[in-house]
């Protein structure tokens, strides 16, 4: 009785051990990296920016999809053209992804995403001399660093880095790297002024250098949207103030209280669409501050100088009068021109 007590135990730890070694059969290690021809392995990446639907300049991210097709020479994969009739093996998607689980790649990925990026399709071409090549279609959340000194009339560089995510420079040199053009490229809001590609290093989490592609969108903001969404609505909200300074009237003080009003509420509207830039000195925010010691400086002479007198007060005389005239006129022009050297000196 007490050897058949063990009998079932055993063959449950049979099973189970017989189990894990069939899982271990099925799914075996890729190899390591391909060492026969020296450290580092040569890497040439080719890269096309597909589309960037979205610039975020409040959470300092952009998204962009891109095709990402990187090259190299791993000779344990080479085969004979003529015995296989044929100078290249061709893997799509999910026949490209269980391939590439059983050979040994790069893990070349954008190091600057925020999240892993979603795979669209792959691409995998092993050719007769070792020559391996996957293409692959990326959609990704990027973070980037942006400028607003010069907002609205500001310029911004989206860059991608690509590098490896496992291999230091001492295993994979990125080189050669190509970009393809896309003249489809469009951003909403902004303009695509050029695009670069450069080659450098990064210290990963772990400290190690890592060889590292820099891709480069400069972009340019559309005046259109710059105009319409906050000058033409500050000038419309300025043009009131010019108003009651020259035409003074008992309905004054209430006239130029609303246009404060009104320019408080549209630089609230700038900085809740642009929180960033408060903490910069730009156009924007320049022309808010004298927006408001324009009116300010009108709601003053309006009670002062420019008040309204009784009709038997004493007649003023003539200096006075010069006064006054000075003031209606100087006062608005030099407004006007501190702003429009401001933002002139911003376009350029």
């Amino acid at each position: 009785m007490s050897a058949r007590r063990w009998v079932l135990p055993l063959l449950l730890v049979g099973v189970l051990l017989g189990g894990w070694a069939g899982l271990a059969m099925a799914a075996p290690e890729p190899p390591g990296p391909p060492v026969d021809e020296g450290l580092p392995i040569k890497v040439k990446p080719t890269i096309r920016i597909d589309q960037i639907p979205e610039i975020s300049e409040k959470d300092s991210l952009f998204k962009a999809s891109l095709t990402l097709t990187y090259v190299w020479r791993d000779r344990r994969l080479a085969f004979d053209r003529r015995a296989t009739g044929r100078d290249a093996y061709e893997y799509f998607n999910e026949a490209a992804k269980a391939k590439i689980a059983t050979i040994w790649t790069p893990k070349i990925t954008i190091a600057n995403s925020t999240e892993i990026p979603r795979s669209i399709g792959q691409i995998l071409i092993i050719r007769d001399d070792g020559t391996v090549q996957i293409t692959e279609k990326l959609a990704a959340s990027l973070s980037t660093n942006y400028s607003f000194a010069d907002f609205p009339f500001d310029r911004q560089r989206l860059i991608m880095r690509l590098a490896s995510t496992e291999y230091s420079r001492e295993f994979v040199l990125l080189r050669d790297i190509d970009v393809v053009p896309n003249s489809k490229l469009s951003i909403k809001s902004w303009q695509v002024l050029r695009t670069t590609v450069d080659v450098g290093e990064t210290a990963s989490i772990t400290g190690r250098q890592l060889s590292t592609c820099f891709l480069s969108v400069e972009v340019k903001r559309s005046s259109s949207v710059a105009v319409t969404q906050i000058f033409m609505p500050y000038i419309a909200i300025i043009f009131l103030p010019l108003v009651c300074l020259f035409n003074v009237g008992p309905t004054s003080p209430t006239q130029l209280f609303t246009s404060l009003l009104a320019l408080l509420t549209l630089n609230f509207k700038v900085v809740l669409e642009q929180p960033t830039i408060v903490s910069v000195s730009n156009s924007v925010v320049d022309a808010m501050w004298m927006g408001y010691c324009f009116i300010g400086i009108n709601l003053m002479l309006v009670f002062t100088v420019m008040r309204i007198r009784p009709a038997d007060a004493p007649p003023m005389g003539d200096l006075y009068q010069e006064i006054r005239g000075y003031l209606k006129w100087g006062v608005p022009v030099g407004f006007l021109t501190i702003v429009l050297g401001r933002v002139l000196l911003a376009q350029n």
